[in-house]
Formats: C-alpha cells, sequence, structure tokens
C-alpha cells in the first residue's frame, strides 16, 4: 500500500500552476507570431516581385511578336465571364494577340483607375497576374506614343489611350521625376490592397489609408504615378504599393537587333 508521503509526491498541477504555464505558452507563441509577421510580408513582396518580372517578360514577348504594346484588360470583370484578361479597346472590342492596327485602329480603353494586366492576351493565366495578397496587377500604357520615334520604324504607334504615365515621381521628392517618357506601367496595390481589384470577382479593395501617394497610384493615372520604398506608418505618408516601368529605348534595347524596330 502506497504510503502518504509517495502519494503527495505523485500530486498533480494545481489550477495555479497550470494558469501560469497557459499564461507564459501564450505570451511565447504572441511573441513568435508578432516576429514572423514581417518575415511573412516580406515573402510575399519577393514572390510579387517574381509575378511581376514574368509578367514583364511576356509584355516583351508580346512587343517582339507584335511591334506594340498591349491594351490593358477590365480588371471589373468577373473571372469566366468570356472577356476578362483580354486586352479592351475604346469601343468596348477585346482581342486577344493584335495591337491597335489589327483591332481596327481602336484607342485602348480608358483608364478609370481598374485597368489590370491583360492574361489572357499575353498567354497567361489569371494566377500569374495577381500579387502575393490576391489582387489583380494594375497594367496601363502611355498616351500615343510615336514607336516611329522611339521604338517601331516601320511607323507603328503604340495603342492611344488616355493614360499618361510620363510622370513617375518618386515619393520622397515629388518634384524628382524617374523619367519622362515611360511606355507602360505595373506594379501591384501591396499588402494592404487598397483600391486593388480582387482576383476572381474583380471586386474593388476598400481604401484602408488616406496615402497621398497611393492615391497617386490609383485614381485613373490622371497625373502620373509614384514609386518608392515601404513606408509602414499610418496615415497620408503610408506607402507599400510595388511599382515597374520601363520607356520606349529600354524595351527596344531588351528587344534585341532585328525586332521592335531595333536595326
Amino acid at each position: 500500500m502506497a504510503s502518504k508521503g509517495y502519494l503527495a509526491q505523485m500530486r498533480g498541477f494545481t489550477l495555479i500552476e497550470i494558469s501560469i504555464v497557459l499564461v507564459v505558452i501564450g505570451l511565447l507563441l504572441s511573441g513568435g507570431l508578432v516576429a514572423l509577421g514581417p518575415v511573412l510580408q516580406n515573402a510575399k513582396r519577393t514572390e510579387t516581385e517574381n509575378t511581376l518580372t514574368k509578367v514583364e517578360d511576356a509584355i516583351l514577348l508580346y512587343t517582339i511578336q507584335h511591334s506594340c504594346l498591349p491594351c490593358p484588360a477590365d480588371g471589373s470583370l468577373v473571372t469566366g465571364s468570356g472577356n476578362d484578361g483580354r486586352s479592351e479597346t475604346n469601343t468596348g472590342a477585346f482581342y486577344i494577340s493584335q495591337c491597335s492596327d489589327d483591332a481596327g485602329g481602336a484607342s485602348c480603353r480608358a483608364d478609370s483607375g481598374q485597368n489590370v494586366v491583360p492574361w489572357v492576351t499575353l498567354g497567361l493565366s489569371e494566377a500569374d497576374a495577381i500579387d502575393a495578397w490576391g489582387n489583380r496587377l494594375y497594367y496601363g500604357v502611355t498616351t500615343g506614343l510615336d514607336l516611329a520615334d522611339s521604338m517601331d520604324r516601320s511607323g507603328t504607334t503604340y495603342p492611344a489611350g488616355t493614360l499618361d504615365v510620363g510622370n513617375i515621381a518618386d515619393a520622397s521628392d515629388p518634384s524628382d521625376n524617374v523619367t519622362g517618357v515611360a511606355a507602360y506601367v505595373l506594379f501591384s496595390f501591396g499588402q494592404d490592397g487598397s483600391d486593388a481589384r480582387a482576383s476572381q470577382s474583380g471586386a474593388l479593395r476598400t481604401d484602408r489609408y488616406n496615402s497621398a501617394d497611393q492615391d497617386e497610384n490609383s485614381d485613373g493615372a490622371t497625373d502620373g504615378f509614384v514609386q518608392d520604398s515601404p513606408v509602414d506608418i499610418d496615415g497620408n505618408t503610408y506607402f507599400d504599393d510595388i511599382l515597374r516601368w520601363k520607356s520606349a529605348p529600354i524595351i527596344v534595347q531588351q528587344c534585341g537587333s532585328g525586332v521592335c524596330g531595333n536595326p
């Protein structure tokens, strides 16, 4: 028969002791999650950067094949609607593999802040044209940039439109224009997804911050775009957009000799 001393040694934890252990475990877990958050977001930014590179490669291939940039797609369309992911002209016509001349000389659709990557036109899937936060990538082309002067010496012109990519400023110094002649702009709306178009549904995401620089990128390109490093401060200084752009001379250089009007 067990002695009273042995039974005393075998007693379980008290409720107070268990509570203390649970509190300690909770603190450790919460601290770990807080530390893990930035790591996960950095991984998503890297994933998004890789996606942007893939899209830019597809745009370059399209340009080599057709000597022009494709028109943007309508980001508000639901996946599976038939014309989602397809370049659209200002007449409402959709096309898959033609440029403006092949589409009847029509201009690109007006930019109302919902232009996105035309993944079907580029031979991609929608998954190839969304960022790591599940939003469609913005894409717009410049207004009537003449390829005869800057890119295509055969006389073809870029699809015309209402977008003015010409003014891409540095957020830290808005007067410091990075370029005056950008052929296209491509970007992710970042972690907060403010004003982005959601994948599948095409729904407009809520603007979470009153950020002047981010609003500049989502206002329909009425006066250019802003690029900068992430600024994790709430309010009008918050910024997490990931922006890419290329000028016509850069595209020509990347096309190689004998294509895109490059002798």
